[in-house]
């Protein structure tokens, strides 16, 4: 008996680390895609390896969208978050060149609150690819 209780609650821990991947998985392709303006910081980590701990310009979950699809502050808002944004990018060890450069954090908005980190772009709003 204790056996069966075990292997379901392995189960249903297993059941729920899935659907919250796959929930992720669907704001990434199907979320609506905006832009936050960053404040970067070193990108090194000696336990960690090569990431960008991200700081945003704009420190708000009540964003409108300006032209270009990128986020301010404001009372009026056209993204509403629940959560904070992401706060570290984590890349390939020896790519930190070509992150160093970021201006923007492009992320993924489902209309229910959640935003997902997707890539860091550049002054022109280009994702950064290796």
């Amino acid at each position: 008996m204790r056996a069966k209780l075990f292997l379901l609650f392995i189960f249903l821990i297993c059941a729920a680390l899935v659907y919250a991947v796959w929930q992720k998985e669907m704001i990434l392709k199907d979320g609506k895609t905006f832009f936050m303006d960053l404040r970067p910081v070193d990108p090194r980590s000696i336990m960690q390896g090569d990431y960008m701990q991200l700081r945003y310009a704009e420190d708000s979950k009540c964003l409108k969208l300006d032209g270009q699809n990128v986020g301010r502050a404001d009372k009026n808002c056209d993204i509403k978050l629940k959560n904070n944004l992401p706060s570290s990018f984590f890349f390939q060890e020896g790519y930190a060149n070509i992150y160093s450069r970021a201006k923007y954090a492009i992320l993924k908005y489902d209309g229910k609150g959640t935003a997902v980190l997707y890539g860091l772009a550049d002054e022109n709003l280009r994702e950064l690819k290796p």
